[in-house]
């Protein structure tokens, strides 16, 4: 098991990664400061604004990837106006900012690096990103 700074969790598994973050586990916090898995096999977490809680894979759907396919980044994170996008290895070909339900709220088609946010509500949204290889990857914003 690998804790992350800003993408959560990471297992390897089959060669590849499984990572466990906001999108698809009931981690609130992907920012991993520390985990410790205990002599019952349980896997503790401390982020670093939700505290500790412990992890139970068994209870998320968690995705498989490459590291590179992750490799992307939102900030800052909270923001008020714009938000940035960053990725290092694959090339972002769409973006899209939805509700929490799921709805698509915006759509960037082809991808610029800075995305103005500053007409959304006060709230907590997710980000979708659609890279080069044809992989998806999301991340939550918190918009202030």
């Amino acid at each position: 098991w690998i804790g992350s700074i800003d993408h959560g969790l990471l297992h390897r598994s089959a060669g590849s990664f499984v990572f466990y973050d906001s999108s698809n586990s009931p981690m609130i916090d992907p920012m991993v400061q520390c985990l410790q898995i205990d002599p019952s096999g349980r896997i503790w977490i401390g982020t670093q604004s939700e505290g500790l809680f412990v992890f139970d894979p068994s209870l998320s759907t968690g995705m498989m990837h490459d590291l590179p396919e992750i490799d992307w980044s939102i900030h800052p994170n909270p923001t008020r106006e714009s938000l940035r996008i960053h990725s290092v290895h694959q090339a972002l070909v769409r973006v899209e900012v939805l509700s929490l339900d799921g709805r698509i709220l915006r759509v960037e088609k082809p991808v610029i690096d800075i995305i103005d946010i500053s007409d959304l509500a006060t709230g907590t949204y997710l980000i979708r990103a659609y890279l080069e290889n044809g992989s998806t990857s999301t991340r939550r914003l918190i918009k202030e």
